[in-house]
């Protein structure tokens, strides 16, 4: 008899279980919207990359999850999106580096946001950021045609890189 009330009472506990993991993972499914999850994209210059969705927190890396487009020419407008951009007061700045190491900040646009850094590739760049200092830049970097890699650095944590041709 006690074997029995036991065996009930444990298939309770159990079916309570799984029904609070069914229904927190229903639950998280319902809080991820479908712009926090990474959008997978393959094009012939970039390799598909998978990545779980991007969190946004003060204490997570940058992460680059596409580019709106993988090579360009000068003046071109171009989309950086992915998760946790944002840096010290709100800056939302992207690197460029060139096949010799030499990296140049690009200064993001109006319009940009935690997840999307909007660009436009300008030429020269300067290799420090001293938009805080406003002193004049001492070394630039000249974008000429090429491979490029594009990264963001908020807080001084860097992003992956992602490669970007100059044309």
């Amino acid at each position: 008899m006690k074997n029995k009330k036991l065996i009930k009472i444990s298939l309770i506990i159990l079916v309570i279980v799984l029904a609070g993991v069914l229904g927190y993972a229903t639950f998280l499914e319902g809080t991820i919207s479908k712009p926090d999850r990474i959008q997978l994209k393959a094009t012939s210059t970039q390799p598909l990359k998978v990545q779980a969705a991007c969190q946004d927190g003060p204490n997570l890396p940058p992460f680059i999850s596409s580019l709106s487009a993988y090579s360009g020419k000068i003046g071109n407008l171009i989309e950086v999106n992915g998760c946790n951009f944002l840096g010290f007061e709100g800056d939302e700045n992207v690197w460029l580096e060139n096949a010799q190491g030499q990296k140049g900040i690009v200064y993001g646009e109006n319009g940009s946001s935690i997840r999307t850094l909007k660009i436009i590739l300008k030429s020269p760049l300067c290799q420090k950021d001293n938009s805080y200092s406003g002193l004049p830049c001492e070394a630039q970097i000249n974008l000429v045609p090429g491979k490029y890699k594009i990264y963001t650095s908020p807080w001084g944590k860097d992003s992956n890189r992602v490669d970007f041709t100059i044309n």
